[in-house]
């Protein structure tokens, strides 16, 4: 048979009232120096937090943009590479932001901007036809986002050659 200690009622209000004591016994100032100490770390935790989130979200803001590699950077190719006056192209474009849209333009002419309009897996595939008053040579297909109706930087762009007609 073990020994239980049991303790009086009295003896037991004796304890509470001590360990109340000495739980209000610390000085107002020993609570403001804790609080001080911590501070630093508290505020400390939103730039962690800010940093890491820069680092692992992978955005698409300007300064991104920079420390992107070409591996995650938006593609556009046309197929085919060479192609007459009037003929149509398949232009397609990888890893465009998920459900973005845009027009494709060709050359600086933004007559004959093409409409375009990525999935979410940021992919997309649009029929161009070349204008028939196309001069030989190269030929840029340039892919410009538009947000909120206003135009973007041109996200990705290729080149065709235009030749003459057969």
């Amino acid at each position: 048979m073990r020994n239980i200690r049991i303790i009086s009622s009295e003896d037991r209000r004796i304890l509470e009232r001590q360990a109340v004591a000495s739980r209000s016994a610390l000085p107002r100032r020993a609570h403001a120096v804790d609080w001080l100490a911590t501070l630093p770390i508290v505020l400390l935790l939103p730039i962690i937090l800010m940093s890491a989130g820069t680092m692992f979200a992978g955005s698409w803001t300007k300064d991104s943009q920079a420390n992107t590699s070409s591996a995650s950077a938006p593609q556009l190719s046309a197929s085919p590479s060479s192609v007459a006056p009037g003929a149509s192209i398949k232009v397609s474009g990888l890893r465009f932001k998920s459900k973005t849209a845009g027009v494709l333009t060709l050359g600086t002419d933004r007559a004959h901007a093409v409409p375009y309009a990525a999935n979410n897996r940021g992919s997309f595939t649009v029929l161009v036809k070349v204008p028939t008053e196309a001069a030989r040579g190269s030929l840029a297909i340039a892919a410009i986002p538009v947000i909120g109706g206003i135009d973007q930087p041109a996200a990705a762009a290729t080149v065709v050659n235009v030749t003459a007609v057969a």
